[in-house]
């Protein structure tokens, strides 16, 4: 005697920082489940065992910060998830009347069972890869500030003072204002 055939599903998981909404579609596109809950894996595995005799084929979300942490740990106990380019879904979800949480999950969900070519897949990047990305962005941008306090100085003292010479380097730096303020 075999038992009840698991009933497959898919599911979209738009992510927030606090909460997600989570969607899941039968075979013929039939609403399952549609429930905002905590930005917490624990609680979305806890939802997603509650259904009883399922298969969870798959769960679409859109790669951003706020999926990576869920995504990592959803794939660590198990769940299918794969993560799609966030321009491609936007074009995709956009044909949606009302733009709401609970229509780009179910967006998601009909993406996860349709597996449209025309929006790609992403690879969720390793833990560290994302740390270096991030140092790399913040290192860019300290110096993006410091290009720009420099130039501020530069215009501010070449207003009283004319023309300064170059900023070759912080030491070159100190000592032109060094000298320029001097002069006062």
């Amino acid at each position: 005697m075999t038992g009840t055939p698991a009933r497959m599903l898919w599911g979209g998981l738009d992510t927030g920082g606090e909460t997600s909404r989570l969607t899941l579609i039968d075979d013929r596109h039939a609403l399952v489940l549609d429930i905002t809950i905590a930005s917490d894996p624990a609680k979305i595995l806890a939802a997603l065992s509650a259904l009883g005799n399922t298969t969870i084929v798959n769960i679409a979300a859109e790669a951003s910060a706020t999926a990576n942490h869920l995504v990592r740990d959803l794939r660590a106990a198990g769940v299918a998830i794969t993560l799609y380019e966030v321009f491609q879904v936007s074009r995709y979800l956009r044909a949606r009347r009302n733009k709401t949480d609970a229509n780009d999950a179910r967006g998601l969900a009909e993406i996860a069972k349709l597996q449209l070519p025309s929006i790609a897949s992403v690879r969720l990047k390793t833990t560290d890869t994302q740390l270096l990305r991030a140092q790399l962005a913040m290192r860019h941008r300290l110096n993006m500030q410091r290009v720009a306090c420099e130039g501020a100085m530069r215009s501010h003292l070449s207003l009283q003072f004319g023309r300064i010479g170059p900023f070759n380097s912080r030491s070159a730096m100190e000592g032109i204002v060094r000298d320029t303020l001097t002069r006062l």
